[in-house]
């Protein structure tokens, strides 16, 4: 019979009067299946048969931390007696949703004969479906032999139990493996009210709402936006004005992770004032907070941080630790963004003990992730390396795929300033197909960006323009001001390397601009030292010490000492050219420790071969012979080893010819 013919209260009495045929007639072992999804149904089921017939089961609930297997679980728990019957649940405590082959359905399969000599009475396992279903699939002798699967279909008080006990917990910290249960449970719940007359709208819209969540955490946001669009009219038509913001506030969320940032402003103006007018203050805060976001990624920092000044103060008002912490990491990403490295390391270390100690195991990750990015500003590769390693860790255990990318791409980014360029592609090849994949626009066209940077320092630089027009377009498209403002500068730089010094410049200029007006400073930075490597190139010489004299105090200012001995280095290069050589030997010398402290190898030689260039130009060519050695050797030990060959060519003919070498630096 269907649904449409008969109740739910119905359905289980024709279900309960045949399992109750079964465990009366039974003699000797008999396996059955009961298919209940909600908790409060599978512990009603044994009293409903000690009313019913008379057999009294015993009940076992199976561990699935425990060492042992289901059949000595079994025998541990009804040692020497002999029950009519034995009712088994947990089962889904023993499989896990991410295996094909669970450990535990790999040793009961090994003692199928055993079981039906040991257990002489009807062995009953009650479980939700999807326990069932994997059951039949991973041990299929043991399913060959069933006596009879027996379906219960819960009421209203049932589901709703048991939609609540789902919606506990259910974030990105949960486990990998709980995640995917609880979705399948929600499905089976979806299957169960489907066609039903007495659909309860409370109950219909609770359910959409965790299915929604669970789709966010497939990263399929069509079938998140899709759900949470049913759910908003239920919300309004029964009159819940915070159900109806928090669909609001979370479509403007799916938007986000889209880098639809005009939409996700309007979900976000739009629940501020029914969040106001019910006095849901954590809820204002979290709106104020999510503005706040879409100016960080568009850039807007003064506004990014007023909006999270503003939501601090009334998530400790609330009491709420995780908003709290929110908006302590978000001050620390707008301060990351505009190179303040100590004050986004303070944030970060300020936030992290709090995600620890509520259990938010995703933003623990997220946290972790970007005192990596901290560390890369700064140059500490190894560091940075420890920070994504872990975090990559944490990602993938509760199968956040974004972060995921995040960190493999991270690790990508390491490799790439330590010029490690093939391991640096290999990554951003493995991250570029998780964004697509999840739908994440501005992380795409990061990648994209990043394979282009991989393919400049490689000098394939046609390939690096395609990189770079490709991820262009896609900033523009989705108005990522910075990522623009970057790529432009990019593709100057390729221009620079090919000698085209006016479409160069241009692009600089183009850059500049864009920094300065959404405040990134060390973009600024990089610009102008840019404008002074043209400059310098052209043999402008004080226009060039001009440009890397206004970058140098920046680079000081934001902590970002790799840009800081670049400047310093290039100053020295200025100095060089107009035969200043105390003072080419002065930057020189300033540079080259800092490049070796923070573990710039590419920066050490490129200083070392201006080093050597100086000693050749005062007559030392011992000196120069040392030097060059040196950094021939760093050259071939990062993989630039066409450098490195093309460098040691050029030794040759200098020994020989006493001409000058020329410029190899980067």
């Amino acid at each position: 019979m269907n649904a449409a013919a008969t109740t739910p209260a119905e359905e289980n009495s024709q279900e309960l009067a045949a399992l109750c045929r079964m465990l009366t007639r039974a003699s000797g072992f008999r396996l059955g299946f009961v298919v209940a999804n909600h908790p409060s149904l599978r512990s009603r089921i044994a009293r409903d048969c000690a009313r019913t017939c008379g057999v009294r089961p015993r009940e076992l609930t199976l561990d699935g931390r425990a060492p042992e297997g289901i059949v000595t679980q079994l025998e541990q728990a009804v040692g020497e007696d002999q029950p009519t019957a034995l009712f088994v649940y947990g089962l889904e405590s023993l499989l896990d949703l991410r295996l094909r082959q669970s450990p535990a359905m790999d040793l009961l399969n090994l003692n199928r004969d055993y079981c039906w000599q040991r257990f002489p009475w009807p062995v009953v396992f009650v479980a939700p479906l999807f326990a069932v279903r994997e059951f039949a699939r991973q041990a299929p002798d043991f399913w060959s032999g069933r006596t009879g699967v027996y379906r219960f279909t819960g009421d209203r008080d049932d589901i709703h139990e048991t939609l609540a006990g789902l919606g506990i917990d259910y974030d990105w910290s949960l486990e990998a493996s709980s995640k995917l249960e609880r979705g399948e449970i929600l499905d089976h719940v979806q299957a169960e009210l489907a066609g039903r007359s007495d659909e309860d709208p409370e109950i219909r819209v609770e359910l959409l709402s965790l299915l929604a969540r669970a789709a966010s955490f497939a990263h399929d946001w069509p079938r998140e936006q899709q759900l949470l669009a049913q759910a908003l009219p239920i919300y309004r038509h029964i009159g819940d004005r915070h159900g109806e913001a928090n669909t609001i506030k979370t479509l403007g969320d799916v938007a986000l992770q889209q880098d639809r940032y005009q939409e996700a402003t309007e979900h976000y103006e739009q629940t501020l004032p029914i969040y106001r007018q019910s006095g849901d203050r954590r809820g204002e805060a979290y709106a104020i907070k999510a503005l706040g976001d879409v100016a960080l990624r568009q850039s807007r920092f003064q506004e990014a941080t007023e909006h999270y000044e503003q939501a601090l103060p009334i998530y400790r008002q609330s009491g709420d630790r995780r908003g709290e912490a929110y908006a302590i990491q978000a001050l620390g990403d707008v301060a990351l963004r505009q190179a303040r490295y100590t004050q986004a390391t303070e944030h970060y270390e300020q936030a992290l003990p709090i995600y620890r100690h509520i259990g938010d195991r995703h933003s623990e990750a997220n946290t972790i992730k970007t005192l990596g990015d901290v560390a890369l500003q700064q140059s500490r590769y190894q560091e940075a390396t420890e920070h994504y390693e872990q975090a990559l860790r944490i990602y993938r255990q509760i199968s956040a795929r974004r972060g995921e990318a995040y960190a493999i791409q991270a690790l990508g980014d390491v490799a790439l300033r330590q010029a490690r360029y093939a391991q640096a592609t290999e990554h951003y090849e493995q991250a570029l197909p998780i964004y697509r994949q999840i739908g994440a626009r501005h992380s795409e066209a990061n990648t994209i960006k990043a394979l282009g940077d991989a393919a400049r320092m490689q000098a394939r630089y046609a390939q690096a323009t395609e990189h770079y027009e490709q991820a262009l377009r896609i900033y523009r498209q989705i108005g990522a001001r910075r990522g623009e403002a970057n790529t432009i500068k990019a593709l100057g730089d390729v221009a620079l390397r090919q000698n085209r010094y006016q479409e160069a410049t241009e692009h600089y200029e183009q850059a500049l601009p864009i920094y300065r007006q959404i405040g990134a400073r060390h973009g600024e930075a990089n610009v102008i030292q840019g404008l002074g490597d043209v400059a310098l190139k052209q043999s402008r010489y004080d226009e060039a010490a001009g440009q890397y004299d206004q970058s140098l105090p920046v680079y000081r200012q934001i902590g970002d000492r790799l840009g800081e001995a670049n400047a310093i280095k290039a100053l020295g290069d200025v100095a060089l050219a107009q035969a200043r050589y105390a003072e080419a030997a002065k930057h020189y010398q300033q540079a080259l420790p800092i490049y070796r402290q923070i573990g710039d190898r590419l920066g050490e030689a490129n200083a070392l071969v201006s080093r050597a260039r100086l000693a050749i130009a005062t007559g030392k060519r011992a000196d120069a012979v040392s030097e060059m050695a040196e950094a021939i050797h760093i050259y071939t030990a990062i993989g630039l080893t066409k450098r490195a060959e093309t460098l040691q060519s050029e030794v040759a003919t200098w020994e020989t010819t006493g001409a000058e070498m020329s410029d190899y630096s980067e």
